[in-house]
């Protein structure tokens, strides 16, 4: 009975730790109108640059996309991207956002981000 109860424990466990494994994204909640700023490395001598995979436009809009320097005369040193989020209708709507390179068609992002935006009245 003691070994049924700690392998029942032991894959709840597991089953409930599997939900944090991939990239299930960041929830935000904003309110319709209002703006959500999201702030990314970026290091364009690289080749790498932050670039819109999927917008929601029924329920989101980017209101702005920069690329902000970094201060100082370091070359090569990595800058920030801005990008903001503006909340147009209540709903539920998502931004993923992938690192690539322009001319690298055929690669896979260097990295990936998912927000879900959560707008309501």
């Amino acid at each position: 009975m003691k070994k049924i109860l700690v392998l029942s424990c032991l894959l709840a466990l597991f089953a409930c730790g599997c939900g944090s494994f991939g990239n299930k994204g960041e929830e935000i909640l904003l309110k319709q109108g209002n703006t959500y700023t999201i702030w990314l490395e970026e290091n364009p001598t690289t080749g790498y640059r932050w670039a819109v995979y999927l917008l929601d436009l029924r329920v989101i809009s980017i209101v702005e996309n920069t690329y902000i320097a970094p201060e100082g005369d370091l070359s090569g040193a990595p800058g920030k991207r801005k990008v903001v989020v503006k909340g147009e209708f209540p709903g539920q709507g998502e931004l993923e956002l992938h690192n690539v390179r322009s001319w690298e068609n055929d690669k896979a992002p260097e990295s990936k981000r998912l927000y879900i935006f959560k707008v309501y009245p």
